[in-house]
């Protein structure tokens, strides 16, 4: 898997950085991976928490709420809205 999650910076720090990078697949030319804004919060929420126990060092747990207000800063209102603008 490219990038690695162990020992990621992207895993154990920030969590709106995080949360924005599952939502959008990466910023500007570091886009490596689909987009997950798919997932609902919860799900979303559920998935990131497990990979920061398992990889990031027992990093705490992202919450549902932390999500949504990621998503709604990063995708808006618009239910799958680019945030790119393409």
């Amino acid at each position: 898997m490219t990038p690695t999650l162990i020992a990621s910076p992207w895993i154990a720090g920030s969590e709106d950085a995080l949360i924005g990078y599952m939502l959008t697949g990466g910023f500007g030319s570091q886009i490596l991976m689909g987009r997950f804004d798919f997932l609902n919060d919860a799900e979303m929420a559920a998935v990131l928490s497990y990979i920061r126990q398992e990889y990031g060092g027992g990093a705490s747990p992202i919450t549902v709420e932390r999500v949504a207000s990621v998503r709604e800063q990063v995708l808006g209102n618009e239910p799958g809205a680019d945030p790119l603008g393409h």
